[in-house]
């Protein structure tokens, strides 16, 4: 089962607190203002922005497996605040389900974003030599993982091992066509993972937050004056 953000965003004025965010008729429920879907400033499923804003899904996956060492939260969650707009304290009091909480917007900005973490994942032998030869020297994480797998056919080995069976078939192969290579290893390491490890900057685990929210965050106001209100489902 996934977990979701559900995100809004308010200013502060003279009178209080008033919602950024587009409300309109829900098309769903007549009588019902919402925001309209696409519309709020973040809505994207980033298990580590989660967990970096308020600590949730935090260095485990779906049913606790281990995905990581975990991000440090901006701030634990701290429930809903009590002088909300009016809209979204309609929204909250109807629809909200688990862990409010709200951080400004500088919060958001003093924080350390330059912060690293471990995670980790389990790879098959073609996701542990894609890694190795294209992203793993210049510090990312593979482009495929998952944080567990079992079945019949699955066998699993330490890193060191796997990285030894790759090597054999390169070498077996070294000379001929590359694309015999890669089939070979996927015949014979399709089934076959192990599990790796990888640094991660915190900047990057929640790039498209920083990269596309943030910046539309400052432009509302002081900093000090904009916060956003969030909780999530699952």
């Amino acid at each position: 089962m996934g977990t979701d953000i559900h995100f809004y965003v308010e200013r502060r004025n003279g009178k209080g607190w008033v919602s950024c965010d587009q409300w309109a008729e829900d098309e769903c429920e007549p009588g019902r203002k919402s925001v309209p879907y696409g519309k709020h400033f973040y809505s994207s499923r980033s298990y580590d922005t989660f967990a970096i804003l308020a600590g949730v899904r935090n260095g485990r996956g779906f049913a606790g497996v281990d995905t990581g060492d975990g991000f440090e939260p901006i701030a634990e969650p701290r429930g809903l605040p009590e002088d909300m707009s009016p809209e979204l304290r309609a929204e909250a009091d109807d629809y909200m389900d688990h862990t409010p909480s709200w951080l400004t917007v500088k919060e958001l900005m003093d924080y350390d974003w330059t912060k690293a973490t471990t995670k980790r994942g389990w790879v098959n032998g073609p996701q542990f030599t894609a890694w190795s030869r294209f992203d793993r020297g210049q510090g990312h994480g593979p482009r495929e993982w998952c944080g567990g797998v079992d079945g019949l056919k699955i066998e699993h080995i330490t890193d060191d091992e796997m990285a030894k069976r790759v090597q054999n078939i390169t070498d077996l192969f070294k000379g001929r066509d590359y694309r015999e290579m890669e089939t070979a290893i996927k015949d014979r390491l399709g089934s076959t993972y192990c599990q790796v490890s990888w640094q991660i900057p915190y900047y990057r685990a929640a790039s498209l937050f920083l990269s596309e929210t943030l910046p539309r965050l400052w432009r509302l106001g002081p900093p000090e004056d904009v916060r956003a209100v969030f909780w999530f489902d699952s």
